[in-house]
């Protein structure tokens, strides 16, 4: 709630109520007075002038203070909400945006308590700011202990729904799926999976078996081999074709090494 100086009655009280405005003692970000109280006027004065000030009034009050022209009083002929709002987020100083903290929280192997702590920590802080928790490790248990639902990065059932195809990742246990997305390859739908295989990072690339074979050097390469394999400046590129989905693999190593994860 915005801190501000209520200098009124139960009408005042209860529009502040409603705009989300706590009434404190020292230091409000804004003073509001309503003439048509007795002393309101005096307990206004007691706060610091550069305050900025939304003043309600009589009809003969706020035609006066209106001819009187001062940027820090902004005037009011009622109390009503509607009416006090707009003149509310005016009146307030534009406050500076915190800068983002981030705070970090691992550990050097599972089964530590890292997830817990960083779930207890969002929580705690999420009392008074806004808290954004990345699961880094993919595997959705933040969510699970801040009870949401979280998407694994590596989630091949909402990457298979989000695409016309069949997709078939890698099934090799030295291959570690770390992240999927959707994408577009060649103008068509296109899944996309990375890998972590031998220290270096695999990526693979699922489309329509058609937009694999409508290159011509590939389409006839499968048309004889089965997959085409090819390699140009380091780096290895492996296509193959099966269940109607055609699968492309590329990574910094030689084709002929890479296609055995497919072959």
């Amino acid at each position: 709630m915005t801190a501000v100086a209520i200098c009124g009655g139960a009408e005042l009280r209860t529009a502040c109520e409603v705009l989300g405005l706590e009434d404190t003692g020292s230091r409000p970000r804004l003073v509001l007075v309503d003439l048509r109280v007795a002393d309101a006027a005096r307990a206004a004065a007691a706060f610091d002038a550069q305050i900025p000030r939304i003043v309600i009034g009589t009809p003969d009050q706020t035609g006066l203070l209106a001819a009187l022209g001062d940027d820090r009083v902004l005037v009011a002929s009622s109390t009503d909400p509607s009416v006090l709002g707009p003149l509310v987020v005016r009146a307030l100083p534009h406050a500076a945006r915190d800068r983002t903290r981030v705070i970090t929280v691992t550990a050097a192997r599972g089964g530590t308590g890292r997830t817990l702590c960083a779930a207890n920590l969002a929580r705690r802080l999420a009392a008074d700011r806004t808290v954004m928790a990345i699961d880094a490790t993919g595997t959705g248990g933040l969510g699970w202990w801040l009870a949401v639902e979280p998407r694994p990065w590596a989630d091949l059932d909402a990457l298979a729904g989000a695409v016309p195809f069949r997709v078939h990742a890698l099934d090799r246990p030295d291959a570690e799926l770390f992240s999927t997305w959707k994408t577009t390859l060649a103008g068509s739908p296109a899944a996309g999976l990375a890998y972590r295989w031998r220290g270096i990072v695999v990526v693979q690339y699922t489309v329509p078996g058609d937009v694999i074979r409508q290159q011509p050097d590939v389409g006839e390469a499968l048309s004889v081999s089965g997959y085409y394999a090819s390699s140009q400046l380091g780096q290895g590129i492996v296509a193959v074709v099966a269940d109607g989905s055609g699968t492309l693999l590329m990574a910094d190593v030689p084709a002929d090494e890479l296609k055995r994860l497919i072959l």
